[in-house]
C-alpha cells in the first residue's frame, strides 16, 4: 500500500491575499470610509506584495475578481499582472513597505471627515478613547502646498511615520483634499486603525458644529432673534389673518410672545392697540412697531 502524504500548508499559503484585499474594499466602501473616486490597498505576504489595480473605483465600482490584484516585489517588479495597472499611490505603499519590514499593510480612503477638519481649520488630535486604545497619538497631517502624489508628499509621509514608529505610535496621516492613509501589521489591523481615525475625526466634526451651534444661538438670543430662523420678526398681520376685527389686545400680544423668542412685533397698519396690550409689551420686554 502506497504511503499517503499529508499535504502541509504554510503560514503564508493560508492566507488568500487576493480575497483579502477584495473584502477589505469592500468593508470600506460600506463603512463609508472611501468612496468610487479612489482608495487602494497593499498587503505583503511573504516576499510578494499584493495590491489593488488603478482605476479599481472607478472603471469597476469596486467590483473586482481575484486576478484584478497586482503581484509585485517590494520594489515594483510586477510577478502577476500588469506594471501600468499599478495604483496611481503604488510609490508610496511600497516605499512604507519597503522602510518598515514589520509594517505588512497599507491602506488608503478618500475619506469625509478627516481631511474637512484639516481644511477647516480644527485641531487633529487623537480624543476618542478608541483612537487612543488603537494607538494613535500623533496625526501626521500633509502641507496642503504638498501636490498629491509628489515626492515631498511621500518624505513626509515617510519621515512622520518614522518618527510615530520609534514612539511606538500607530501609523497614520491625513491628506488634505486626498484622504487618508495608515499601515499596520496585518489587514485587520490597518481596517480598525483606518476607521479608528475617521471616527476620531468625525467627532472632532461634530463636536465643532454644536459647539458653534451653541454659540449662534446664544448671540440670537441676545439680540433677540429667534433661532429657529435667524432674523424672523413676529407679525401681528400673520397672527390676526382670518379675525374680522383688528384689535390687538393684551391676550394677542401675550400669545405673539410664546411663538417666538423675537422681541420685536410688526403691528400691521390699521390695527388698533389697546392700552393693556401696550402695558402687556413693556412688562414682557416687547418693542412694538408701528407700519
Amino acid at each position: 500500500m502506497a504511503e499517503e502524504k499529508l499535504i502541509c500548508f504554510t503560514k503564508d499559503e493560508l492566507l488568500k491575499p487576493r480575497e483579502i484585499i477584495l473584502e477589505i474594499m469592500e468593508f470600506m466602501v460600506k463603512a463609508g470610509l472611501t468612496d468610487y473616486t479612489g482608495g487602494n490597498m497593499a498587503l505583503r505576504i511573504g516576499d510578494k506584495i499584493y495590491s489593488t489595480q488603478t482605476k479599481a473605483s472607478i472603471d469597476y465600482r469596486w467590483k473586482l475578481h481575484p486576478d484584478d490584484i497586482i503581484v509585485t516585489d517590494v520594489d515594483q517588479n510586477i510577478l502577476e499582472g500588469r506594471k501600468e495597472k499599478l495604483s496611481s499611490e503604488a510609490d508610496l505603499h511600497h516605499g512604507i513597505l519597503k522602510r518598515f519590514p514589520e509594517i505588512n499593510c497599507t491602506l488608503h480612503g478618500n475619506t469625509h471627515y478627516s481631511p474637512l477638519i484639516v481644511s477647516g481649520g480644527l485641531k487633529v488630535e487623537a480624543v476618542m478613547l478608541a483612537a487612543k486604545e488603537f494607538g494613535i497619538g500623533e496625526i501626521a497631517v500633509v502641507p496642503e502646498q504638498y501636490p498629491m502624489f509628489s515626492e515631498e508628499e511621500k518624505k513626509y509621509i515617510y519621515d512622520s511615520f518614522a518618527r510615530m514608529a520609534r514612539k511606538g505610535e500607530a501609523l497614520v496621516a491625513i491628506m488634505p483634499d486626498h484622504g487618508t492613509m495608515v499601515a499596520a501589521e496585518n489587514h485587520n489591523k490597518a481596517f480598525v486603525l483606518f476607521n479608528a481615525l475617521e471616527a476620531n475625526s468625525k467627532y472632532i466634526y461634530d463636536k465643532e458644529v454644536l459647539r458653534t451651534g451653541r454659540i449662534v444661538s446664544s448671540v440670537f438670543e441676545k439680540i433677540g432673534l429667534d433661532t429657529k430662523g435667524a432674523g424672523h420678526v413676529s407679525s401681528a398681520d400673520n397672527y390676526r389673518n382670518g379675525k374680522e376685527n383688528n384689535i390687538l389686545t393684551s391676550q394677542d400680544i401675550e400669545d405673539l410672545s410664546k411663538g417666538s423668542s423675537s422681541k420685536q412685533i410688526i403691528i400691521k397698519k390699521g390695527s388698533i392697540l389697546t392700552a393693556m396690550a401696550e402695558t402687556r409689551a413693556r412688562e414682557l420686554g416687547i418693542k412694538l412697531i408701528k407700519e
